[in-house]
């Protein structure tokens, strides 16, 4: 029996959908695709949807993972080369419930509020001392508010985003110009941790209607990861290339290949699995990437192997522009730096010292 047909009889045991396609249709099929459903013969391009693009586009040497929709379910979907031939592994994602993550950010609101005012006030005074020993623990301290900040926005951002969408405000967006600028202020900030951050973007403007200050975040989101697990190489690349009515956005680094069972969940608040690496953080920067792509109309894909780890995200540029009013939001956030809350579990204290920014 070939390597092959002894793996298929190992699928056949799983309680998920796993299949094997040509790039069109499935070619082999367990039972439990009848759950989907899909039989050996049918197309896969239905299936795959918004990502269709993304899964004929990534490497063929890399392992990825994006959501996939059957029905009213949703899946992970992990795809690895066997051969000549790409195996589908299939995972249920849980509904996402973002009341438990609500809860949360209000339980820590007020105290982090109080923080953040008492120190706005402390740490000029605690200058005045010119002790550098002081100034040292002080730059310690505020970056810890940062982090805290960097949490309570990221657990807001998902509730928001996630059961109100209709928030998004649409507005006809030079995106070029808009990942210029953010690439250019993260790769200064980022030269602090020692981490180079290149940037290859369209040579023209690149017009669609998104909602700025989500995209950027998600953006900042995937560079945040990426200087996380960057390894000892210590690069990262943002690319960005327009191709029909679509933009590609995609980060990626040279650090270690990415477990498989982190890379199966990784687009799922719901199911952050065992890994217990403090670099994660809450483990919402990928669900908030792929839900600020689908609300764009696109999709992301994690792909990771030997070279690296490296996501991509889609976005439509057809988009029509849809303005809306929003309500105050009591966001703790706001008039700080927000790459330098989304790098603050990645650059040095003294990045944070309170002669150079304010609390």
């Amino acid at each position: 029996m070939s390597e092959t047909a002894q793996l298929k009889e190992v699928l056949r045991l799983l309680p998920g959908p796993a299949f094997f396609t040509d790039g069109q249709t499935a070619t082999w099929c367990n039972d439990a695709c009848r759950q989907i459903p899909l039989e050996k013969g049918d197309k896969i391009l239905s299936l795959l949807g918004r990502s269709l693009s993304l899964y004929r586009q990534r490497s063929e040497e890399s392992v990825a993972g994006f959501p996939v929709e059957a029905g009213s379910e949703i899946y992970s979907a992990t795809v690895r080369r066997v051969g000549e031939e790409d195996l589908f592994l299939l995972q249920q994602q849980r509904p996402e419930d973002t009341s438990r993550l609500r809860s949360v950010a209000a339980a820590i609101h007020p105290a982090l509020s109080t923080l953040l005012s008492v120190g706005s006030r402390l740490f000029p005074e605690l200058e005045e001392a010119e002790d550098e020993a002081t100034q040292t623990k002080t730059a310690a301290l505020q970056q810890a508010c940062f982090q805290l900040l960097r949490t309570v926005r990221s657990l807001r951002f998902f509730d928001r985003i996630v059961t109100s969408p209709q928030s998004l405000a649409l507005r006809r967006t030079d995106l070029t110009a808009m990942l210029g600028e953010l690439a250019a202020k993260t790769a200064e900030m980022l030269r602090d941790a020692r981490i180079d951050l290149t940037a290859d973007l369209p040579a023209k403007p690149v017009w669609g209607c998104v909602d700025s200050s989500s995209v950027a975040y998600a953006v900042l989101q995937l560079i945040s990861n990426a200087a996380a697990f960057c390894g000892d190489d210590r690069q990262i690349e943002l690319t960005a290339a327009e191709s029909g009515r679509w933009l590609r956005i995609r980060v990626a680094d040279h650090g270690a290949e990415m477990p498989q069972d982190i890379l199966a969940t990784a687009f799922s608040s719901a199911d952050p699995g065992s890994d217990t690496d403090i670099r994660r953080g809450a483990g919402l920067g990928l669900p908030i990437v792929q839900a600020v792509a689908r609300r764009h109309g696109g999709s992301a894909v994690i792909e990771s192997g030997k070279a690296g780890t490296a996501v991509t995200m889609t976005l439509d540029l057809t988009l029509a522009a849809e303005v809306e009013l929003r309500a105050p939001c009591n966001d703790l956030s706001v008039g700080y730096d927000d790459a330098l809350i989304e790098l603050s579990r990645i650059l040095p204290p003294e990045t944070y010292d309170s002669r150079n920014i304010d609390l």
